[in-house]
């Protein structure tokens, strides 16, 4: 009955009275489509099944009263369910990170390294001179200010970020020959 007619009298068809046999047909007209959306989108064959269902779902809901074109309409409806199951999912993924790295505890191995690049970091701070040791742990360590720095230390603020980048890039060349 319904094969011998084509997608724009079907559709009127549809508008003119809810028809669940008919929406049925059309529907299965386009699943093969439907699919293969789902699954350049996805790239999930059970994720795709799925999602095919959940557009008939969404079909039978609908109101197509402003649906022009069935094959345009589905494709924009599946392409939309599409990206927002990516979304859904991404998200989901995110909260599980999230979590894992908050309830994830740090391992002995990690506590010792940390332990011991604190030392070294320690050791080679105590091999700069006496000005620039004292402005790096004061600036970096303590987390001051230059102008905190500059008044516990005696220095001026030139001296004190003079101190600073001196004391940086001879820490990096202490550090250097420690690691190695």
């Amino acid at each position: 009955m319904y094969h011998e007619k084509n997608d724009k009298e079907l559709l009127d068809l549809l508008k003119s009275g809810r028809n669940d046999t008919l929406l049925s047909f059309l529907f299965e007209k386009y699943r093969h489509l439907v699919f293969g959306v789902c699954m350049k989108y996805l790239k999930n064959e059970a994720r795709a099944k799925d999602l095919v269902s959940e557009v008939y779902e969404h079909l039978i809901g609908s109101d197509m009263s402003g649906v022009e074109e069935f094959s345009t309409w589905i494709y924009v409806v599946t392409k939309n369910k599409c990206l927002m199951s990516i979304r859904s999912e991404e998200a989901k993924e995110k909260r599980e990170e999230k979590y894992v790295r908050m309830n994830s505890e740090p391992n002995e191995h990690s506590v010792e390294e940390l332990n011991w690049k604190a030392s070294v970091v320690e050791r080679a701070i105590a091999k700069l001179s006496p000005p620039q040791s004292k402005c790096i742990e004061l600036f970096y360590l303590e987390e001051k200010s230059y102008k905190e720095v500059s008044e516990l230390s005696g220095y001026s603020l030139l001296e004190v970020k003079s101190h600073i980048q001196n004391g940086k890039r001879n820490l990096k060349q202490i550090l250097l020959k420690l690691m190695s």
